[in-house]
């Protein structure tokens, strides 16, 4: 049925088989708005008859209350085929699956070596394994290996001691996740609420004197007060990790090691002064979101070095599907479908956004199933599995809100906007940059094409491309305009959908393969093993071989591939304007947004923090490739 009715639309604005346009005439229909093309002419029939083919080709599989995203209706082998159809997309996806493939290929010379030896790792033997990974990928082997640099390998980049307490603090700030961080507040509609965080923490923990490490004024409970309203105490917390359950360890049987139940914990930290500046200083980890739960401080030797992984594990396996997946991957593939479906490819945005657009529906039609599904690699690697991946998604897709997903506005909620209080924050600092430079091509480029306010409003391509997405409209996504009747909204928009598939993608992706790939800074999972008593941190406790080559393999996986780089197309669109506008910006992107950043690293540098090479332009690319 549903074909058939595409089949008459098509009949119906085709008209008979005379009104066809030839290639050449195709080519000769401008980019341009809808509304300045004629109704009676070729290119609008072209126009209105390419639009239903795409949206038969593209067919929308519509979102639920569960999970609110519009997503591709197409099977795994239907999208191959498709791709075949497709050289646009057909590039990128051969060089994705060759990049998987080697690393797949490494990950079974591997483990065929190691076949004899015990499960058991020690320190050494997880830095070998991360160098036999990081030396495959750039050896002569790796036929793609110019797709598939890693930024830290060619940056100043400082990974600093994993075992320090500066850098598990500075790791919210310019790790895998710099985007669940919060100040703690009083009577403020930013940040966690001190009120709220009262009802996760033991009460019988000594809190004033854990504080009072860091922040000597504190030394009663006024002055923990005090401290709030100063602004000098932060809070690390996953909502969503209170409810998931633990699932069988699938690649560790031994039964001598029992694998920690997937916890919730509460970490604390404090603005600490540091000569003429304060720096983020942890101050305790309580180990799961329960009244009676162990907190554990600095000065609690093996049981803190146990806390902190214990923080680490939960801030990366949230963040992956909650951040990453969710707010990335799964928004970028609902906006990109309504692009395909409702604005035309003469449409001066779709030629510029399909750049931005390729990748997305390859990575999550054909990937997803191999990460969600059961006895797949999130139930290989973290303790939630599939079930609890699957779960993360669907608790965090329902509070997600579009006006969050704008960095400054998300840094602004979260209460981490204070450079006084926290002047060590790579994140909010190079992102204001880079989204600035962002908006401003974005600004340059619709002014190009819209002249006046009314022109948006008229553009009906448009106004049908928000309202499929918006909750407002038919969509499922809140916050999002359902009508876009305004350049201004039409300039945030577009940056927004633009830095999220590009720099945000940056963030929260390509990170994992400089951290999480080595395993004593992240185990993905931590055990109980028999011998070593409750109190004693030993890498026997960290995921062993078969569990740490998988989770080594996903995360480079994750964390390597890159096709092109932001806005390196100007030279591939159609428009002349377009053409000169995204050049410019390209160049200024890459001259002086570049160097300011490459200038912020080396001070970073020097100044002996973690550097922050992802969001370097030369690293961004166009859109959602892994």
């Amino acid at each position: 049925m549903q074909f058939l009715k595409y089949l008459i639309l098509l009949v119906y604005v085709q008209g008979t088989p005379a009104g066809k346009l030839s290639k050449r005439e195709k080519q000769s229909c401008p980019i341009d708005l809808p509304q300045n093309v004629k109704p009676e002419s070729q290119c609008y029939r072209e126009r209105r008859l390419s639009l239903i083919s795409n949206r038969y080709a593209y067919r929308l599989r519509k979102g639920t209350t569960e999970l609110p995203f519009n997503r591709l209706e197409v099977t795994v082998e239907d999208y191959k085929k498709f791709l075949l159809r497709s050289p646009f997309l057909l590039h990128h996806a051969r060089l994705w699956r060759k990049q998987l493939n080697f690393i797949e290929s490494r990950q079974a010379v591997y483990v065929s070596d190691k076949v004899f030896l015990p499960e058991a790792m020690n320190g050494s033997e997880f830095d070998t394994m991360r160098k036999f990974f990081k030396d495959g990928i750039k050896s002569e082997e790796n036929l793609i290996k110019e797709y598939m640099v890693i930024p830290s390998d060619e940056e100043p980049f400082l990974n600093g001691d994993w075992k320090s307490d500066k850098y598990f603090a500075e790791q919210r700030l310019a790790g895998t996740n710099p985007m669940t961080l919060q100040k703690i507040t009083i009577d403020s509609e930013y940040g966690m609420p001190f009120q709220e965080l009262k009802k996760l923490i033991n009460p019988k923990f000594e809190w004033t004197v854990a504080l009072n490490r860091a922040l000597p004024e504190v030394i009663d409970s006024p002055g923990v007060i005090e401290a709030i309203k100063k602004g000098r105490l932060y809070v690390l917390y996953h909502p969503f990790a209170k409810y998931l359950n633990t699932l069988p360890d699938l690649t560790d049987d031994d039964p001598r090691r029992q694998m920690w139940k997937q916890p919730a914990p509460v970490a604390i930290f404090a603005s600490k002064l540091s000569g003429t500046t304060r720096e983020l200083v942890p101050v305790a980890i309580q180990m799961d979101a329960n009244l009676d739960s162990p907190i554990y401080s600095p000065q609690d030797g093996d049981n803190w070095m146990l806390a902190k992984l214990n923080m680490q594990l939960t801030d990366l396996g949230n963040s992956q599907m909650v951040e990453h997946l969710t707010k990335v991957h799964f928004v970028t593939e609902s906006l990109c479908l309504s692009h395909e479906r409702q604005i035309s490819e003469r449409h001066p945005l779709f030629e510029m956004l399909k750049y931005h657009c390729r990748g997305i529906f390859t990575t999550n039609t054909l990937a997803a199933p191999e990460l969600l599904d059961e006895r797949k690699a999130l139930h290989e690697i973290f303790g939630y599995g599939h079930s609890g991946g699957a779960q993360l998604v669907r608790d965090s897709a329902q509070v997600l809100h579009w006006d969050n997903l704008q960095p400054a506005r998300n840094i602004k909620i979260r209460g981490l906007d204070d450079e006084e209080n926290l002047p060590y924050y790579p994140y909010r600092d190079d992102s204001e940059l880079v989204y600035g430079a962002i908006k401003a091509m974005v600004k340059e480029f619709i002014n190009a094409f819209y002249n006046k306010n009314e022109d948006v409003a008229e553009d009906e391509e448009i106004q049908r491309f928000a309202y499929e997405i918006s909750a407002d409209g038919d969509g499922m996504i809140r916050g999002f305009p359902s009508k876009i009747t305004r350049k201004s909204s039409l300039i945030e928009t577009i940056t927004r959908m633009i830095w999220i598939a590009t720099a945000q993608h940056s963030v929260v992706g390509y990170p994992v393969a400089d951290y999480a790939t080595y395993v004593p800074n992240v185990s993905t999972k931590l055990y109980d093993v028999y011998g070593i008593p409750p109190n004693v941190f030993d890498s026997a406790r960290l995921n062993a071989r078969k569990t740490a080559s998988a989770s080594t393999v996903i995360f480079f996986k994750i964390g390597t591939f890159r096709y092109d780089k932001i806005f390196d197309y100007a030279d591939k669109l159609q428009d002349s304007k377009a053409k000169e506008i995204v050049s410019a910006h390209k160049l200024k992107l890459d001259k002086d947004v570049q160097q300011e950043l490459e200038k912020r690293n080396k001070e970073r540098l020097d100044e002996g923090h973690l550097t922050y090479p992802y969001l370097l332009p030369k690293w961004i690319t166009n859109g959602v490739q892994e």
